[in-house]
Formats: structure tokens, sequence, C-alpha cells
């Protein structure tokens, strides 16, 4: 008896030993984030990648100028680099997983109540009547394959800046977005493409508003943080405001 206690006392020893080495979260693996400290931002100069648009979303002409003015504003503060992740196909997986978890979701409010529901509304359920488990498990394939391309890029730089929409703001009254500049959208959620691909992933993000004049419509950016980044992403944002006024104006009375 004493003799196979012995034994396996080292082998808990071992398996302890063995263990010990991962513990603590690691990129590659989002389950894992959330184990270790905060951490604030380091001294020196943030290397920052910059991309309006991820290289695939719509992006209205007038939010690419004030893009490049506010990215101007922060080379001031950080080093700047025009990069992006690989966001092929982001567009097609969002909108399969959001129309499978609506269809899911709303399925019964339209087959019980569709003559009280709106156009939109009912697109957007029925978007997802006809996928299939192929068509979500290979949507959530190209969801990994973007996520591991904003975990390289953000290994190798502190933050991603892009334009927090694609379109500057608009009349309620003019209903959907469903074109840009000249370019026709295909679907009433494509606008939102340059937003909802950090959803898409999942990273931590934070939006700040930018200096504008009186004249001009508001503006912002989204400041994209590795996971489990956000003290870090907490610390350059009040940098950001403190240093360069990217911070809430009031509008005039």
């Amino acid at each position: 008896m004493l003799a196979s206690h012995g034994l396996l006392a080292r082998s808990v020893d071992d398996l302890e030993l063995g263990l010990s080495a991962c513990i603590g979260p690691d990129i590659r693996d989002p389950l894992s984030i959330g184990a270790g400290p905060h951490v604030e931002l380091a001294t020196g100069r943030p290397r920052l990648a910059v991309t309006p648009d991820f290289g695939v979303a719509p992006v209205a002409k007038e939010v690419r100028t004030r893009f490049a003015v506010a990215c101007k504003a922060l080379s001031q503060i950080a080093e700047v680099e025009e990069v992006s992740p690989d966001c092929g196909g982001g567009i097609e997986t969002f909108r399969t997983l959001r129309a499978a978890h609506i269809a899911d979701s709303y399925g019964a409010l339209l087959r019980e109540r569709r003559a009280e529901l709106t156009p939109t509304v009912i697109w957007n359920i029925e978007a997802g009547a006809h996928l299939t488990a192929q068509d979500y498990l290979a949507a959530e394939r190209r969801r990994t394959v973007i996520y591991r391309s904003f975990r390289d890029l953000l290994a190798r730089r502190d933050f991603l800046i892009v334009p927090a929409a694609s379109v500057l703001p608009w009349n309620n009254d003019d209903g959907d977005v469903m074109r840009i500049d000249d370019v026709s959208l295909e679907t009433p959620i494509d606008y939102l493409a340059v937003t909802f691909i950090v959803s898409l992933v999942g990273f931590p993000v934070l939006t700040l508003p930018t200096p504008r004049r009186q004249d001009e419509k508001p503006f912002g950016v989204q400041i994209i943080a590795a996971p489990g980044q956000e003290s870090r992403l907490f610390a350059f944002g009040r940098s950001v405001e403190e240093q360069l006024g990217f911070c809430h104006r009031r509008p005039p009375i």
C-alpha cells in the first residue's frame, strides 16, 4: 500500500508540475482569457494598425476622409501603419450566423404575428429559413480563420483602429441604408459590416468620437484590442481622450 501510495503521489506531483506550465491566459485559446492579471498600457509609443474597411466593408468616401484625419491625429502619439487582418468572407459569414440565430429566436413570431412585422424584420427572420447545418458549420470555420487573423495582427500591434460606422448619421425617415456612394448593397445589414466584423470575432473594442467642427456630423473610431487586454484598451482610450480630444461634446442648445 505504501509503495503504491508513493507511486501515486509522485504521479500527481508530476502532473501538477506539468499543468503549472499551462496556467494563465493564451490568446490562442479564447476560453482561457481572463485567467491572468490586468496589464496597464506599456510605456512608449503604442503601435497601431489602421484600416478604413477591413478590406471588405463598404465605407462612404466622406467616412474615409474623416478617418484619414483621425489617423493623422493618432500619429502624434502612436506609430501608425495601415494594415488589416484578413477578413475575406467575413460579410457572408456574419450574414449566415446572424440569420440562423434570428430564425431560431424569432421564427415563432413570424408564424404567429407576421401582419404586425415590418418588411425588414420579416426579411431578417426569413433569411435563415433555408440554411443547412453545413452552411452553419462552414460559417463557423470561416469565423475561426478570421479570428486567428485578428489574433496574429494584434500579436504584432497594440491596437487596431477602424471607423465606428460606414456612413455618417442620416435622417431616420430615410429608412434602411441600401446604397453607399455609388455602390448598391445586397442586404439591409451590409452597411454595418465595419462594425459587425468586430462582433464576429468578439474582440474587446472601445469607440470614441473624434473632434469635429460645428458644421460637421459626428464621427468616431473603434479601438480594438486583443482578448483579455481591456485594461490596456481603457488606458489607451484615456490617453487619446486627454491628449487628442477624442471625447464627447454636447450639441448646441
